[in-house]
């Protein structure tokens, strides 16, 4: 059964009743952004929101993470997904955090849903400049 809940990348307007949503297009991999996570790229005056990795839905356990990172600009005209570098290790459960000089900072997560065999141990830095990951030491303790 399809989740009734679901629903598409889209812009809500709350000064409408009832709701207006708009379509935001473009998102790679789109079925499998269960588990992602995002950001506010700074400053958050920008309004750029990056979507990172994730991967299926319960029903489909047996797949892979994906290593996909999409960015929208909500100051556009139309706004829409834009591919950005993909993360060097595809992970979901990730988690995501913006450092003090702009970059983010992610960590965590795991190629297939809370399997520790393939829990991500490295962290990765994305520099939002250069559209690049840099991977970083890796843990001893998987987080998932």
């Amino acid at each position: 059964m399809d989740d009734v809940l679901s629903l598409e990348p889209c812009v809500i307007d709350l000064t409408h009743e009832p709701l207006q949503t708009t379509p935001v297009f473009g998102i790679n991999a789109r079925d499998m952004r269960n588990q992602s996570t995002s950001v506010i790229l700074p400053p958050a005056q920008g309004q750029r929101i990056m979507l990172m990795g994730g991967g299926p839905d319960g029903k489909q356990n047996k797949t892979d993470a994906v290593d996909n990172v999409d960015i929208v600009d909500f100051k556009a005209a139309q706004p829409r997904f834009a591919a950005a570098a993909p993360l060097n290790l595809p992970r979901l459960h990730l988690n995501a955090v913006l450092l003090l000089d702009r970059t983010v900072f992610v960590t965590g997560g795991s190629l297939k849903q809370e399997d520790v065999p393939l829990a991500r141990l490295q962290s990765e830095i994305y520099d939002p400049v250069k559209d690049e990951w840099t991977l970083t030491a890796r843990c001893t303790v998987p987080q998932l």
